[in-house]
This record gives C-alpha cells, sequence and structure tokens, in this order.
C-alpha cells in the first residue's frame, strides 16, 4: 500500500531530487512558499525535506531510494515513518496561500481603525502601515495626552464607524 514518507535531501539539493522524481513518474512533493528576503523567489518550506508517495517495500521504492541526493527516510526505530494523508494536504493548501503572496492591506496610511481584540480592545487608533506579510501592522494609539505607536496583528482591526 502507498503512502506518504519523508525524505531527508542532501542541502540544497530539493530542485534536484525533485526533477529526478518526476524523470521517474514517482509521485511527490516539494512544498514551495516565496522567500521572506526576495517575494519573486521561491524557496522550499522544509529545506531538505520533500514528500514521496511510494509502496515500502517496491521496486520503485529500491529506485527512489537509490537516487543521487537523498540521504535517508525520517523512521522511528529504523523503520520508515508513513505521514497522514491529510497532513500533507494541508501543508499543501498553506503552501498555496503562502505563494500567491501577501492579501492586499484593508487600510490606507492615515485611515481611523478600531482595536476589536486583545489588550486595547475598544481604542481608536490610526492605521500606519503594514511591518509584515503576515499582517503585523503598525497603529497609532492616543494615550497619556501622545501618540503611541503600536504593533499590532492587522485581524485585530476594523474601520472605525
Amino acid at each position: 500500500m502507498e503512502q506518504w514518507y519523508v525524505l531527508k535531501i542532501k542541502s540544497h539539493a530539493e530542485r534536484q531530487v525533485s526533477t529526478l522524481l518526476e524523470m521517474r513518474a514517482a509521485e511527490h512533493y516539494l512544498p514551495l512558499i516565496r522567500s521572506a528576503r526576495n517575494h519573486s523567489r521561491m524557496e522550499p518550506l522544509f529545506p531538505g525535506y520533500l514528500f514521496c508517495h511510494v509502496e515500502i517495500p517496491s521496486v520503485e521504492w529500491v529506485e527512489v531510494r537509490s537516487l543521487p541526493g537523498i540521504s535517508y527516510v525520517l523512521n522511528a526505530q529504523g523503520a520508515p515513518l508513513p505521514v497522514p494523508p491529510d497532513l500533507v494536504e494541508s501543508i499543501r493548501v498553506r503552501a498555496e496561500l503562502e505563494a500567491r503572496g501577501p492579501r492586499p492591506c484593508r487600510f490606507v496610511a492615515g485611515e481611523r481603525v478600531e482595536i476589536v481584540s486583545g489588550p486595547l480592545r475598544g481604542l481608536g487608533a490610526a492605521f500606519d502601515r503594514r511591518l509584515s506579510p503576515s499582517g503585523r501592522s503598525r497603529v497609532f494609539v492616543h494615550l497619556l495626552a501622545r501618540l503611541v505607536p503600536v504593533e499590532i496583528p492587522e485581524a485585530e482591526l476594523a474601520k472605525a464607524g
């Protein structure tokens, strides 16, 4: 019975091994996401690892295992450790969302917003800018007779109104 397994790949050889597996028509999955430094470049979500769907033991397994660039299969007490298919599918969905890039920001600089959750819930603020692709943002809150910059997840903000 075919199952998913995690292959440990030699350093920086994920794409090479993926190509070799494609040439053998072996079902595999190399999750890629946008690079944090260079958003136009894709990089492995798990550097040094990829998933392979294969039956152990089988002739296909021996062929896959002997490909250059593969160090070993993740195992427990010497036996290859299968990965649940729903875990591989959830990683696939997450990687596809990450690969699309960040969602557009819901607010513009200077817009009045309200903090709807967290310790500052209920306070009004002025949106400054998004700080990270994950949605971390900076707002200015009026505290102690001055504007104080606060970093907060965009999900905790709503348009004032």
